[in-house]
């Protein structure tokens, strides 16, 4: 897997946010909570990718 080779190099904890057309699947569902991987559909990519990364930057919410 890449989520893993990427981590192996750059640490465990590296935050990634993986955006897929098969978010809906739940096997899908299953591997990215399994990596701990924060898991955005296609269609919520307008909606939820700023969020996610501001969450994964240790950032605040956008206005808080």
């Amino acid at each position: 897997h890449v989520i893993e080779a990427v981590r192996k190099h750059r640490g465990p904890e590296l935050p990634i946010i993986m955006q897929t057309g098969e978010a809906s699947y739940p096997w899908v569902k299953v591997q990215a909570r399994e990596l701990g991987i924060t898991l955005i559909d296609k269609q919520d990519v307008e909606t939820r990718l700023v969020a996610a990364v501001r969450s994964a930057l240790g950032l605040a919410p956008a206005g808080a």
